[in-house]
């Protein structure tokens, strides 16, 4: 499948124009393959203002039981997800920045990532509305006045400011909180 074919599809999941079952594999394919699910967000964030003029519908009783009893008898499989070191996408997101997403869970509005930067890479001071956990995988990374390498652990508490974030030979590190476009 081209990529313009997973555009299309990924758009047509989004708007609920895809047929049943091909409806069906996406879903599966897109629970085990991140990069997926970021096309799915992507199109979800360039849709969204088209469902601003709409009222919500609440749906009966019966549709909510046939979703917990499907849930019920999902394979056991279906729960997790696996990625392996070779398996995603890497995402160009801005010149120095790739994005390997692993986990959206909009459910709690959180997601977990890799983010690779290349050297000389910096960020703009931001403010953090949730926790935000960062694990250095490899690399280096200063956030203020604070460098940290492989192994180390930063977690930005809600409410905190991160200071101005830069890697001097590069970086790559592991990223779970917000459900944001930080990185994007």
């Amino acid at each position: 499948m081209t990529s313009i074919d997973l555009q299309r599809q990924a758009g047509e999941y989004v708007l609920g124009t895809l047929a049943p079952e091909t409806r069906k594999k996406f879903a599966v394919a897109m629970s085990r393959d991140p990069g997926l699910q970021e096309l799915v967000a992507q199109w979800e964030r360039h849709l969204a203002p088209l469902e601003a003029d709409i009222a919500p519908i609440q749906p009966r009783d019966a549709v909510w039981s046939g979703i917990e009893a499907a849930l019920d008898g999902a394979p056991r499989d279906a729960l997790n997800i696996s990625i392996r070191a070779n398996e995603g996408i890497w995402i160009k997101t801005r010149p120095g920045v790739e994005k390997k997403q692993l986990l959206i869970d909009r459910a709690v509005g959180t997601q977990s990532f890799l983010v690779r930067l290349a050297p000389g890479t910096k960020f703009a001071s931001h403010r953090h509305r949730q926790v935000e956990e960062c694990l250095m995988i490899e690399g280096d990374l200063t956030i203020g006045e604070e460098s940290y390498g492989p192994g180390d652990y930063v977690a930005a508490l809600a409410g905190s400011i991160h200071p101005v974030i830069h890697t001097k030979s590069g970086a790559m590190f592991y990223i779970s909180g917000e459900l944001n476009e930080a990185f994007d």
